[in-house]
């Protein structure tokens, strides 16, 4: 996984808009599993992602199957 950000990228320039924006988003894990929130911050490895609860989670970023703006 690479250091750094290609901000050419249209992913990443939509998450970066998520971000700007307060998006709240789903994710669904390679597992299964889902997860909703507002898109925090996004790095090379984690995103963050704000609960309904207000609570903080982390979530790798290769550990992430699909991501759904709501």
């Amino acid at each position: 996984m690479s250091s750094e950000f290609d901000t050419s990228l249209p992913s990443i320039r939509l998450l970066q808009r998520y971000v700007k924006e307060k998006t709240t988003i789903t994710l669904r894990l390679n597992d299964g599993s889902t997860l909703s929130g507002k898109l925090l911050w996004i790095d090379p490895i984690f995103l963050c992602l704000l609960d309904a609860s207000e609570k903080n989670i982390l979530v790798r970023r290769d550990s992430i199957a699909l991501i759904m703006p709501q």
